[in-house]
């Protein structure tokens, strides 16, 4: 959880302030502050699983029960389009068309681009359901997106 605050507390100020995709260094945009947010503050859960910057600036979050992102004044709380088969967020990845993908505890993989959903389902050998912890994007041989999970 320390991470999480540490990493808020370098990006609030640049969203809050209207910037554009921080580049690698988040610390030098400005004076340091924190703030710790939680369910009372729009989150959907306090348990925090993932954290990125999308292509607007937003900063996003993915907890136990959902997705959020700020705004620059609030959380905005996004669920997942089956709420039934995991809203459980362990990872969100912003690749290079804009999209967002958001890997789930129970093996549900979804994509969010220009406000739409699309899903794929993970699974496993003898059709086991498989959790998404990470996520890596690439080019493949002909230029295309390769996401890895």
């Amino acid at each position: 959880m320390r991470a999480v605050v540490v990493v808020l507390a370098a990006l609030v100020p640049a969203v809050a302030a209207g910037a554009g995709p921080v580049g690698s260094e988040p610390i030098a945009l400005g004076a340091r502050s924190v703030r710790v947010f939680s369910d009372a503050d729009g989150l959907p859960q306090n348990t925090v699983h993932a954290i990125t910057l999308d292509q607007r600036g937003y900063l996003w979050v993915g907890t136990q029960d959902g997705a959020a992102y700020y705004d620059g004044r609030r959380w905005q709380p996004v669920d997942l389009p089956d709420r039934t088969r995991s809203n459980f967020v362990r990872c969100i990845l912003p690749t290079s068309d804009g999209a967002l993908w958001f890997g789930t505890q129970q093996g549900a993989l979804y994509r969010l681009r220009d406000g739409e959903w699309s899903a794929e389902a993970l699974s496993g050998s003898g059709g086991d359901s498989v959790r998404a912890n990470a996520f890596l994007a690439s080019t493949g041989p002909s230029g295309e997106l390769v996401v890895w999970v």
